[in-house]
């Protein structure tokens, strides 16, 4: 186990642990350097956040939401993140891979509209106390407050998200979920198969989601492909045809644009494979 002073930040970095159905924490940080999410970056990896101290307004891809002492703010990859602190700002985050972090996020069902959650003085005191262990306790005490706020946050059960949109919209989104995997599948057959004009669909989906319908749809066979690589399924050609590209060169095109990695380089920089 290796520990970094960055200013008055630590930075904790873990241990790579085998097996695919860990939770591999990649490293568990105290960050309180504004400057470091003063501008868009774009994410590779889960992160859970908890803000320790301050107040400031956290964008994804342009969606501000204010947030405040114990609240949580968990990121996923291909977000694009900035975080507006004031100057007593500071949070803790830990970031993670592996199928169980997987499986923890999909439970945790967050949205680029739905990434905040109130949470408590108690949480603050449990991530925290985790600066005070050493060794390979880090790694449990770690762990154990990951999985304890991913609870809290499961348990919240609120995506306020979908209660905005219109019917038709919500339609298309399910069925872009349900479907994303087809590699036919486009805006013009989903408006068929809802009998809807594809222009219509096209500009209300843009308005009420904020993104145009092929943008999300690349974004969630990316976020598909990080979870297979994730799981254990390594094959790029393999990985692309299960997410819906007829073409692993444009995969690896959409996987480095949504996620600032080629697929080589995501599974070399944090899963230790080559």
């Amino acid at each position: 186990l290796k520990a970094i002073m960055r200013s008055d930040n630590v930075c904790l970095f873990m241990p790579h642990i085998e097996g695919d159905s860990t939770l591999r924490v990649l490293n568990f940080v105290l960050e309180s350097d504004p400057a470091v999410y003063g501008s868009m970056r774009r994410e590779s990896v889960y992160k859970i956040n908890v803000v320790i101290d301050g107040k400031a307004t956290v964008f994804v891809d342009g969606n501000g939401v204010e947030v405040g002492r114990g609240d949580v703010f968990v990121t996923l990859p291909s977000f694009c993140v900035k975080i507006d602190g004031d100057e007593g700002f500071k949070f803790a985050y830990a970031s993670f891979v592996g199928r169980k972090g997987t499986m923890l996020v999909d439970k945790m069902k967050i949205t680029r509209k739905n990434y905040v959650f109130k949470g408590n003085d108690a949480l603050i005191a449990r991530w925290t106390d985790c600066f005070g262990f050493n060794g390979d306790a880090v790694e449990l005490v770690v762990e154990s407050a990951v999985l304890y706020t991913a609870a809290m946050v499961i348990g919240e059960g609120k995506h306020e998200d979908l209660v905005n949109l219109s019917p038709l919209i919500k339609k298309c989104k399910k069925f872009a979920d349900d479907n994303f995997c087809d590699s036919t599948l486009t805006l013009n057959s989903v408006a068929a198969a809802l009998f809807y004009n594809p222009k219509y669909v096209s500009y209300a989906f843009k308005k009420e989601v904020g993104v145009g319908f092929n943008d999300y749809l690349k974004t969630i066979r990316v976020e598909h492909a990080i979870t297979l690589f994730n799981s254990g399924i390594i094959g790029i050609k393999e990985v692309a045809f299960n997410c819906g590209f007829a073409d692993a060169q444009y995969f690896s095109k959409a996987f480095k644009q949504k996620t600032g990695y080629s697929p080589s380089e995501y599974k070399r920089e944090f899963l230790g494979l080559t």
